[in-house]
């Protein structure tokens, strides 16, 4: 039997967070996927942080019941009979921990969530959520701005630093293939790097991956992010996908992994596999 698909969408009350739940909904019936919409209270459960806050405890919980209880009527509208959607209440600190875990426990087979709140400590809140879920996330996540719309998946650019190409392109040629779409493998090369295009690697990752809609692209910048978003515009991508890592203890005092400021900076969604976790090539 056939495992069902399951796509996960953390809300809240954010706007950003309806536009990962309209994403996902009109998403869900082209995959076959079932939606669970879980809301995160962020509770410190140590009994004697509880014992001072069980009054405001009750409260949130209600709170965030009342309004995840609201959100999934207003999917199911939208939605009518063609997906299967569940709402699910959980406490637990820090959020983005409690996010990971839970689609790794109940076996999630793909994460999509917002960028960036509203406004003010809102957007500042919900960015370093998304991406802390995008470095740590066993499961595959697709970001979605607040701008974003589904469009059928036409063009994927796949941004790589060729260091694990040939595993990383398995995984996203079993999903690119279920919409048919292109694979625009990207790779970034500084200025002075040697910018030639093996003429070989294109049928050897085709005969590899079974999928014959791939092509090879190499860039000369010193500004990768710039340079992804200039390509993702010329060739009119609906998708950016890229492998990120949990971050290292110098990445955490001076940087943020290129996948991580991706999510921030691209115009269309981004999805985001693991390295740091065996990434499985989703089930769809």
């Amino acid at each position: 039997m056939k495992k069902i698909v399951t796509i996960l969408v953390p809300t809240d009350s954010s706007a950003v967070s309806r536009i990962a739940i309209q994403y996902a909904l009109v998403l869900a019936p082209v995959i076959k996927a079932r939606i669970v919409m879980v809301s995160v209270v962020e509770i410190q459960t140590d009994e004697s942080v509880l014992q001072n806050w069980k009054k405001l405890e009750t409260q949130m919980m209600r709170s965030a019941q009342k309004d995840i209880d609201k959100r999934v009527i207003e999917a199911k509208g939208l939605a009518g009979k063609q997906v299967d959607i569940e709402g699910v209440l959980i406490k637990g600190f820090p959020k983005h921990e409690i996010i990971c875990k839970y689609a790794k426990d109940e076996k999630m087979d793909l994460i999509v969530m917002g960028t960036k709140g509203a406004t003010g400590l809102s957007k500042i809140l919900q960015g370093s959520i998304a991406a802390a879920v995008i470095g740590h996330s066993a499961v595959p996540v697709v970001t979605v701005g607040a701008k974003t719309t589904f469009t059928k998946l036409k063009r994927i650019v796949y941004a790589t630093d060729m260091k694990n190409l040939k595993g990383e392109i398995k995984i996203l040629a079993s999903m690119a293939s279920i919409f048919q779409a292109e694979i625009l493998i990207l790779h970034v090369a500084g200025s002075k790097a040697d910018s030639r295009i093996d003429k070989n690697l294109e049928p050897e990752l085709i005969k590899l991956t079974g999928y014959g809609n791939i092509s090879y692209h190499v860039v000369k910048s010193d500004n990768m992010q710039e340079a992804i978003n200039t390509f993702i515009a010329s060739k009119h991508a609906d998708l950016l996908a890229m492998f990120t890592h949990k971050p290292d203890f110098y990445e955490k005092l001076f940087n943020k992994s290129m996948a991580r400021k991706m999510a921030f900076q691209s115009d269309i969604p981004l999805l985001t596999f693991n390295k740091s976790t065996r990434a499985k090539k989703i089930v769809l």
